[in-house]
């Protein structure tokens, strides 16, 4: 641009100004137009020879957003991923793993808030439509390997159902006019909202397909790959095809890579589909297959429901969302209406800038809402039964609703409170004939359970019905068992207790179920068993028994004792007693994940000469408590002349003291020959806020104090660095 300006200046007055106002008009316009194709052809030739251009996106979260993302083959090295992670991300990346949503689309001109359902558009690019710098071969590359167009849009088709059975995305397809690509929005009789193209791009594997995010949403194929691959009725195609899509729709990479998730960064056959992870970020973006439904006016109507029956894949979007589900129920019938979460544990993280996995973060999804359930009458929406007596991650019920009218209709509510995060279940319609005897028994939750431990619950097995009923057998699947087990006779209203006991060797979540086989309607009652067999417990990483060895007289030193939390749920520290001279600074409770190390900072800060020894005791939650840490030291006189006359024979860098402090604290190092060191302090983001020293040291202990007035309270790393050692230690200011 500036050459050109340049230029224009060096015509105008090196030549226009020699010639007549017609004939300066004349060349202005053929300069102009000479100069104008030289930018276009510059342009496009620039284009040709760099990576795809991204395209501008800013999610609706206001969060700064890559253009599109990348799904690469199995076995793609990390080298590989990171350039193109390094051509898409620009100098920004996600700050979560779900991003925004589609704003507006051919078929909405704003699509609501997140939670609400859209229609997407698709279409297909013709061929020879330039895309990223190619021409599209979709269609010639297609019917190759299908034979015709019909069979492989038809498998297309099905991908993009697959999301609509378990969100409120629906799809409808439409031609495609060829218009430019990528930056072209999907109009009604004209394209669509999602254009599917295909260039070659690397050659076999690597790079398999990218996707870019709303409001484009479109996709290209490498041309080069085997779409046709028949393995697992073309899973290839269907899971890659249904991955990329998902970033279409706003769903980023999910880490790390263990192939539970379609949206993690390769591609794998384990799965068919979204799976939980996916479905939940669906969900939350566009709410369940069942929406919209938030008011009794707008519920979604299931109609007559004769037979025991499971509606899965609902959810709520968040803790705003309400679903409303209409129902009916023949007379003479009755209902047991539960609502189940569904949720499970898992490990789930963002990818990093440089296309690398991180490790995650474990998450359990089964509770993230308290969820109630509500019976209406749906003629006027009369509240009949509410329930929302169990805590998050359980379910609710609503028990053996007798239906006596006719043609009555109900509408069943399901609302959650709690953090706004998305939460799946289940609707469960147990159908009985109100004329059977029938049997009831409670579910049996059973709290943490000690590992090898037997841990009983009773209940209550009930005969509601006008004649007696005799029990066959009473079972349990292991590790749960019951008592008794044999046969028995409940009379009318009667009931018999049951004993449920959980005993395991092996830590985990159990889930078992009772079963009852009896001789009334409905075969065999059962129920559900969860409990958990856990076990948790402190280890010391290196040992218990630490010397501090010999310190001098008023002198204080300081230990670092590395520990760990075992086991699988987690440990808390509440209290740590420990006599003089020895001390322990830390804040408790103190609670620490499994497999979660801790560094105890032990003191000796001797008044009287001798050797002094202390059991120090840590009362904890975890079965091993209480733990012992052995201490032992030796006082000895301090010299006036040099207090440092015992020079140290190895480097190391010692716990401050006091810690945590406000706002002084002091940090004393070790050096066994004089050295240059420097001593800065650092924040949990890694910045420098304090160099406390920078210079030439003798041989000997140093101490440095720290004022931390101009400080914020929190987490700080202070390294110790020389040509031949490096140390890093970590104190808390507390304001």
């Amino acid at each position: 641009m500036m050459a050109w300006i340049f230029f224009r200046f060096f015509i105008y007055f090196n030549i226009l100004q020699r010639d007549s106002p017609m004939r300066q008009l004349a060349l202005h316009l053929t300069i102009s137009l000479i100069m104008l194709a030289a930018v276009l052809c510059g342009g496009w030739f620039e284009y040709q020879q760099q990576p795809p251009a991204p395209v501008s996106f800013v999610p609706r979260s206001q969060t700064s957003h890559a253009p599109f993302d990348v799904c690469f083959a199995p076995g793609t090295s990390e080298e590989y991923m990171a350039e193109w992670q390094a051509r898409i991300w620009q100098s920004s990346r996600l700050d979560y793993e779900l991003g925004g949503r589609w704003g507006r689309t051919a078929t909405n001109v704003s699509t609501g808030a997140p939670g609400s359902s859209i229609t997407i558009t698709y279409s297909f690019v013709p061929d020879g439509v330039i895309v990223d710098g190619s021409p599209s071969l979709l269609f010639s590359m297609m019917n190759d390997l299908f034979g015709s167009e019909a069979v492989w849009q038809a498998k297309i088709a099905s991908i993009f159902n697959s999301w609509s059975r378990v969100s409120g995305l629906h799809y409808i397809q439409v031609s495609d006019d060829g218009a430019a690509w990528s930056n072209s929005r999907g109009v009604l009789g004209a394209r669509g909202d999602v254009r599917i193209g295909a260039r070659s791009m690397d050659g076999s594997s690597g790079v398999l397909a990218y996707n870019y995010y709303p409001d484009n949403g479109d996709m290209l194929l490498d041309a080069d790959e085997n779409w046709a691959a028949p393995a697992q009725n073309y899973i290839f195609l269907r899971n890659i095809v249904a991955h990329e899509h998902g970033h279409g729709w706003g769903l980023a990479h999910s880490c790390p890579i263990d192939q539970t998730k379609l949206l993690e960064p390769y591609y794998s056959n384990q799965f068919d589909g979204p799976q939980h992870d996916d479905i939940r970020g669906a969900q939350r973006n566009y709410g369940d297959p069942k929406e919209p439904n938030n008011s009794a006016a707008a519920a979604f109507r299931f109609g007559t429901i004769a037979n025991d029956t499971t509606i899965s894949q609902l959810g709520l979007c968040d803790s705003t969302d309400r679903d409303n589900y209409r129902f009916s129920i023949a007379a003479g019938k009755g209902f047991t209406l539960t609502l189940v979460p569904v949720g499970h544990s898992y490990l789930a993280g963002p990818q990093n800038d440089d296309g690398s996995c991180t490790a995650g973060t474990l998450i359990n999804t089964i509770d993230d809402l308290d969820m109630s359930l509500a019976l209406l009458r749906a003629t006027d929406s009369t509240q009949l039964m509410y329930k929302n007596v169990n805590p998050a991650g359980q379910n609710e019920e609503i028990y053996h609703y007798e239906v006596t009218a006719a043609g009555d209709s109900f509408i069943a509510r399901v609302r959650g409170s709690g953090v706004r995060d998305v939460q799946l279940y289940e609707l469960r319609f147990d159908i009985f004939n109100l004329a059977d005897p029938f049997l009831s028994i409670s579910p049996i939750v059973f709290d943490t359970t000690q590992i090898d431990i037997p841990t009983s619950r009773t209940t209550q097995l009930i005969n509601h019905g006008t004649s007696a009923v005799t029990i066959v057998s009473i079972s349990a699947t292991a590790p749960f068992s019951v008592s008794p087990s044999g046969q028995h006779t409940i009379p009318s209203g009667g009931s018999l207790e049951l004993t449920v006991t959980l005993q395991s060797n092996q830590v985990g979540q159990y889930a078992g179920t009772l079963n009852v086989a009896h001789s009334g309607p409905g075969g065999q009652l059962s129920c559900e068993l969860v409990g958990m067999v856990a076990s948790a417990w402190l280890q010391f990483v290196v040992t218990n028994i630490w010397d501090f060895g010999e310190v001098g007289l008023g002198d204080t030193d300081n230990l670092r004792v590395p520990v760990r939390a075992q086991g699988n749920i987690p440990l808390t520290i509440q209290s740590i007693n420990v006599a003089g001279p020895f001390a322990m600074p830390i804040m408790v409770p103190l609670t620490l994940n499994p497999s979660q190390s801790y560094i105890l900072n032990p003191t000796f800060t001797p008044t009287t000469l001798g050797s002094f020894s202390t059991e120090v005791i840590i009362i904890h939650t975890g079965f091993s408590s209480p733990d012992t840490l052995f201490l032992n030291g030796t006082c000895v006189p301090s010299s006036v002349d040099d207090p440092r006359h015992s020079l140290p024979t190895v480097y190391r860098l010692r716990q401050n003291y006091p810690n945590p402090f406000n706002p002084e604290t002091r940090i004393t190092f070790d050096l066994p020959r004089a050295a240059k060191i420097s001593l800065q302090v650092f924040d949990v983001q890694g910045r420098m806020v304090k160099e406390m020293a920078d210079g030439n040291f003798e041989a000997g202990r140093h101490t440095i104090a720290l004022d931390a007035s101009a400080l914020p309270s929190g987490i700080y790393l202070y390294r110790l660095s020389s040509p031949e050692f490096t140390d890093t230690g970590k104190m808390m200011l507390l304001k």
